[in-house]
């Protein structure tokens, strides 16, 4: 099935980005910039399937060669942060074979790109057995005039009030500023005139790639460039895994990102089936609707309603049981249309038939849920409950519905929640300083290593040339030789040393985490959330606990306090009824 990807990003020279690098990339050619002088080659040559340079009219024809017409466009951009060009990578519907692939784009990119002055080069890539076929469209970042030469970005224009008058640039005191000439001056504003840098052109870009495709696709196939929200969707949209996380999974693993849409899948799958039962009870809804509507009908047609009544009652309690503490989570309309449609059906049914009358469904949908929400992990799991049929019976013995509230919380459940939530922050931060602290010294062995690789490459002279010729015309002949295989041979003991304790950090981390160091990042991203989690959660105790605490601070002071009171007053009669054993103390009255 056709799915819809496009991607659009810059090149830019202020994140080291280039490109001819990007041109060597899409194309697996060895590119040189003329500006750098640096030489870019990239491999898997196997991969591209297509490649292809378009210009607009009035473009030089060397520009033919997609080399020389992105060396003109680096060299013609000065500035340290200039966006030389714009990255475009959309995916290819599999329904296509390589010509409608090529063919497809090429019309893309003349009816969105050339037409508008712009100069590209695109390259079909194909995965290992055909698979993921997509293609990559870089773009140069500015326009080709009538003359062949490159256009300008934007221009400087003055600034206008609300009233469409220049604004003047006033000194301190509030007088107009003069120039050298003394000329009046005014405000002025950079207004942009490259249309690839403006939002419109942006989704004109992501909104022509889905018209061109679904010229070519079935309606069954066909794609939306809109997300899910625009198209009034429910469903929650998955996340972008890319290639670290399916070769994490390929290894055996379990990548973070994979893990996400798999509980997004599993959601999605949730939602569907609650949508499938509301869809259900509206139908049923309809039907007694459609009943009451034609009285005529008579009671040949009652037992059915009633039937239906009780069925829609089944339903709305086995979607409830069903699905847990997520039918709180819809969308309060729904609730409100299918509570006010069977309601509604329900009381004309009981006007207009001489049957027993059934309980009205507010309590039925008003009651609180009991069953706790469901995890996300116990998505997949959820058990399907089938309660009793509801009882029909007169509407004056109809049972009331009680909303229970739980018991308070007392001071020790709280507290000792909350101890255990501090424990466990406490212990998720020292993880988390645990592995920073080996990333730290992992990074300080690499270092070293560098520094001995860079001694033994230069024989001793690296670092040292000062140091080791003051030596040599001090020294006999042969000692600085000498001087300098010792350090070369000291550069190699410590090297080794550096390596075999960061095989063992790698080893211990292994050990701790069940991943390897390159994963670390998968490591800190759950850290980081379940500290979050815990002080959040210990945040919340904390605040249940103090009123708690102050409450069992006054217990304690006036147990305090009466303990105290008891004891004087035992006192005081045992010196009534025995004086003779506090006279000597004087004591006594």
């Amino acid at each position: 099935m056709a799915i819809y990807s496009c991607n659009i990003s810059n090149v830019s020279r202020a994140k080291g980005s280039s490109s001819c690098a990007n041109l060597a990339y899409i194309t697996g050619e060895t590119v040189l910039e003329d500006r750098t002088g640096f030489l870019y080659q990239y491999g898997r040559q196997d991969r591209i399937m297509e490649t292809g340079t378009i210009l607009p009219q009035n473009a030089p024809s060397e520009f033919q060669d997609p080399k020389k017409l992105f060396n003109a466009i680096e060299s013609f951009e000065t500035a340290s942060n200039a966006r030389t060009a714009k990255k475009i990578m959309i995916v290819l519907p599999r329904e296509f074979d390589l010509e409608k692939q090529k063919e497809v784009v090429e019309s893309y990119i003349k009816d969105t790109i050339t037409i508008k002055g712009y100069a590209c080069t695109y390259a079909i890539h194909h995965d290992k057995d055909d698979n993921n076929p997509h293609a990559h469209i870089l773009i140069a970042n500015r326009q080709i005039d009538e003359k062949g030469n490159w256009s300008t970005k934007s221009r400087k224009e003055y600034a206008l009030d609300e009233n469409n008058e220049r604004i003047p640039q006033l000194d301190a005191d509030g007088n107009q500023k003069l120039g050298k000439r003394n000329e009046k001056l005014w405000k002025r504003v950079s207004v942009q005139v490259n249309p690839l840098d403006t939002k419109d052109m942006l989704e004109q870009l992501r909104e022509r790639w889905a018209n061109e495709c679904n010229k070519h696709l079935i309606p069954e196939q066909q794609i939306d460039h809109r997300s899910y929200v625009e198209q009034g969707k429910e469903e929650e949209p998955a996340i972008h895994e890319g290639y670290t996380a399916r070769k994490i999974e390929a290894q055996g693993g379990i990548s973070e990102r994979c893990e996400i849409n798999r509980q997004i899948i599993q959601r999605n799958h949730l939602l569907k089936q609650i949508q499938n039962k509301l869809k259900n009870i509206a139908e049923k809804i309809v039907e007694i609707q459609d009943i009451f509507i034609h009285p005529h009908k008579g009671l040949i047609e009652a037992p059915r309603s009633v039937s239906n009544s009780s069925a829609i009652v089944n339903d709305l309690e086995q979607l409830k049981r069903t699905v847990g503490g997520k039918y709180e989570q819809l969308k309060p309309y729904k609730k409100q249309e299918a509570k006010q449609g069977v309601e509604q059906g329900v009381v004309q049914e009981q006007k207009e038939s001489s049957l027993p009358k059934i309980i009205p469904l507010s309590g039925a949908l008003s009651t609180p849920n009991t069953i706790p929400p469901l995890k996300k992990t116990e998505i997949s799991s959820v058990p399907k409950a089938t309660p009793p049929s509801p009882k029909i019976m007169p509407q004056s013995k109809a049972p009331s519905v009680s909303k229970t509230t739980p018991p308070p919380r007392t001071f020790g459940v709280v507290s000792r929640e909350r101890n255990d939530t501090k424990q466990k922050l406490d212990s998720a931060q020292n993880t988390l300083n645990y592995t920073k602290h080996i990333e730290i010294r992992i990074e300080d062995l690499n270092k070293i290593i560098k520094d001995c690789d860079e001694k033994i490459e230069s024989k001793g002279y690296k670092h040292y040339n000062k140091k080791a010729f003051g030596l040599m015309g001090k020294l006999p002949f042969g000692e600085g030789q000498k001087w300098r295989n010792e350090q070369v041979a000291r550069a190699v003991e410590r090297k080794d040393e550096a390596m075999t304790e960061q095989r063992e950090l790698f080893e211990q981390f292994k050990i701790a985490f069940g991943m390897t160091y390159k994963e670390r990042s998968v490591i800190y991203d759950r850290l980081n959330e379940a500290i979050k989690a815990y002080r959040a959660n210990y945040k919340k105790l904390d605040n249940e606990w103090q009123p708690l605490a102050y409450t069992q601070h006054l217990a304690e002071q006036r147990q305090r306090e009466q303990v105290e009171r008891e004891r004087r007053e035992a006192r005081q009669l045992d010196m009534e009824h025995n004086p003779e054993k506090y006279k000597d103390r004087g004591l006594t009255r």
